[in-house]
């Protein structure tokens, strides 16, 4: 499968803007992440300061997830990626 076709311009710019202009929060979000073990078996550190941000953003964790299923499913597309039988 192809990539998608970019046919909002104008969208596409208003998301790289956002983006851009949100670079440096995503720095120091990053940075902050990193700093918590979260090797396997050992991520609650990572987890409850996620956890922590999302409930200070008033992120619910159900919507986080949809998201998250969303852009799963879209990159595996993007990328030709198909399902398994």
């Amino acid at each position: 499968m192809n990539a998608p076709e970019i046919r909002d311009s104008a969208l596409e710019s208003h998301i790289l803007a956002a983006a851009e202009n949100l670079q440096q929060d995503m720095v120091e979000l990053a940075t902050t992440l990193v700093r918590f073990p979260s090797l396997n078996g050992d991520e609650a550190g990572a987890q409850d300061f996620m956890e922590s941000l999302f409930r200070d953003e008033s992120v619910s964790i159900e919507s986080t997830l949809r998201v998250a299923q969303v852009l799963a499913l879209f990159m595996a597309r993007w990328c030709g990626v198909e399902k398994s039988r």
